[in-house]
């Protein structure tokens, strides 16, 4: 019976110099006080395949030019991986089903 998950990359395979082969995805809204105000902030989270260590950054919007700056200040920080890995959401809400045959989340 196949697997019900993909291939892992070979990325996740081998063994590189962090953070070489890197994952990135965006996790859901939070709210930063900036003096008396209430603002939304997004965290982008970064993943080495290789150790799993993880590495945050706050964006400012799900904008390209937010995401940019946020991968600007890890590659500051952690260096230049040289393979990126990302979900490419779609970072609008969608309705979502659910089987109950199998318990997936479509």
């Amino acid at each position: 019976m196949p697997s019900a998950e993909g291939d892992l990359p070979p990325e996740r395979l081998r063994h590189h110099q962090p953070p070489s082969c890197t994952g990135v995805d965006y996790f859901r809204p939070m709210s930063v006080t900036i003096g008396r105000r209430h603002e939304k902030r997004y965290g982008a989270l970064f993943t080495c395949l290789t150790t799993h260590a993880v590495h945050i950054e706050l964006a400012e919007s799900l904008s390209s030019d937010s995401m940019i700056l946020a991968l600007r200040r890890f590659i500051a920080r952690r260096g230049t991986p040289r393979v990126m890995y990302s979900d490419n959401g779609k970072f609008r809400r969608r309705k979502q089903r659910t089987d109950d045959t199998r318990g997936y989340t479509r």
